[in-house]
Parts: C-alpha cells; sequence; structure tokens
C-alpha cells in the first residue's frame, strides 16, 4: 500500500518513540525499508539512544542525533516559559546545569521549581526527567492525580467517554481535566470524533503509568478491556 500509493504522489511516513514499537511492526518495518531505494518515500523515525531500527546499515539510511542545547539557547528556552521569567538566576543556573540541554527536561525542572513555592538559591532541582515528572505528579491534587493515573492506562491518546467509564472517584471529571490541562500534563485533541485528551510527552505517560500500585494497574486494564469490548459489541454491524 506504501509502494503503490508513493507512485501517484512522494509519501512522507513518520514514526515517533520507535523505541517501544511492537515486533509484528518492527517486522513491518523492516520489509519496507528492503523496498525503500527508489521508491519517493521518506521514512522518518524518532527513537531514544540504545535502539537501532531495522535498515540502518543501508547506504540510503542517514543518522542524525539531535545535539544538546547550548546553555544561551538553554536559557532563553526557560526565560520563555510565561512561570519561569522571573526564576532567580542562581535556580535558573541549576537548572541548566541538571538538564544538561535537554529541551524537556528543562521545561519540566523549570515548571517543578517553580510550582515547589518561592523559588530560591537553595531550591531542590531533581536530579533525573523522571524524578522531575514524579514530583510535579505527587504535587497535585489527590483526584487529579487518580485522573491521570487512570488515563495512564489507555495510552498516550484517549477518549473522555472511555476515561469517564473507569472513573471512580469523587465527582466529575471536567474539574480535574482542566486542572491537568493548565498544568500542561495533558491538551484536548483537536479535530476528534468525540472529545479527546493527549498526554503531553510520552514520559509523561510512563511516569503515571508507573506510579501506580500492580493491584490497580490490573484492575484498570481488566475494566479497560471490559468497557472496550462492550463498546464494540454497542456498535451498529459489529461483532464479536
Amino acid at each position: 500500500m506504501a509502494l503503490r500509493s508513493s507512485r501517484q504522489q512522494p509519501l512522507v511516513l513518520a514514526i515517533e518513540n520507535l523505541h517501544w514499537i511492537d515486533r509484528t511492526s518492527e517486522d513491518y518495518f523492516a520489509s519496507l525499508v528492503e523496498s525503500l531505494a527508489g521508491a519517493p518515500i521518506l521514512l522518518l523515525l524518532t527513537y531514544r539512544p540504545g535502539y537501532r531500527p531495522p535498515g540502518m546499515e543501508k547506504s540510503y539510511a542517514t543518522q542524525v542525533a539531535l545535539q544538546a542545547l547550548a546553555a544561551s539557547d538553554s536559557l532563553s528556552l526557560v526565560r520563555s516559559l510565561p512561570t519561569t521569567q522571573e526564576l532567580p538566576e542562581e535556580v535558573a543556573r541549576l537548572v541548566l546545569a541538571k538538564a544538561e540541554g535537554n529541551p524537556f527536561f528543562l521545561e519540566e525542572l523549570a515548571l517543578t521549581v517553580v510550582q515547589h513555592g518561592e523559588p530560591h538559591a537553595g531550591a531542590t532541582v531533581p536530579n533525573t526527567i523522571q524524578e522531575t515528572l514524579m514530583t510535579r505528579i505527587d504535587r497535585l491534587p489527590d483526584a487529579s492525580k487518580r485522573v491521570l493515573q487512570t488515563a495512564s492506562i489507555l495510552g498516550r491518546e484517549f477518549s473522555l467517554r472511555l476515561l469517564g467509564a473507569l472513573w471512580a472517584g469523587p465527582g466529575g471529571l471536567d474539574p480535574h481535566l482542566v486542572e491537568l490541562r493548565r498544568l500542561e500534563f495533558l491538551y484536548e485533541q483537536s479535530g476528534a470524533d468525540e472529545p479527546a485528551y493527549v498526554f503531553k510527552h510520552a514520559l509523561t505517560l510512563e511516569v503515571a503509568y508507573e506510579s501506580l500500585s500492580a493491584a490497580r494497574r490490573r484492575s484498570l486494564h481488566v475494566a479497560a478491556g471490559r468497557n472496550s469490548r462492550d463498546a464494540l459489541r454497542r456498535a451498529p454491524g459489529r461483532g464479536i
């Protein structure tokens, strides 16, 4: 299908976070790479260090390593965030030293320091991006934290309908989703057929998921599977 489509017009396939790929999908890309020579297809893959995608030994494959931001660019990024514009110079430099030019780490560290209270030179700055995200998640109100953890069961993108089916906490979801959007854990998916949300970053999803106890994780997975199955049964013209 991809090769046939590319004969009509050039085709770009962009795949993010390839380090989480399943075996069947990886086999597909390995097969596709073998057919790319001469085809008007740009296959763009992003992945973390430590993973090697199929076909990198090909003469038509190019690897581009993202370089860390320079100190001046890192400081400009931190200063550009609306809530961190008044961050003291000493704290900003500490954030820069810990983040080592990683844009996502820079942003999350700066937000963590600001949301902790009045930033000062002795402020505690987490050492890793996972610690930073966990610190921010732990500072959420209990109900909002539970919403975020529940949503992590459903993947990077999820529907409000399915999240509502899993939610067993007090009150409705709306106030907590507003808070999670305000703090930039989630954003609303535009153009979807039904109300849907997306985790701002896959690492946010990963840390929220890992913060669940094994027992609660299992029960939420069971509930999510049951609700997905019931929705399929109710769909017109569908059956199991």
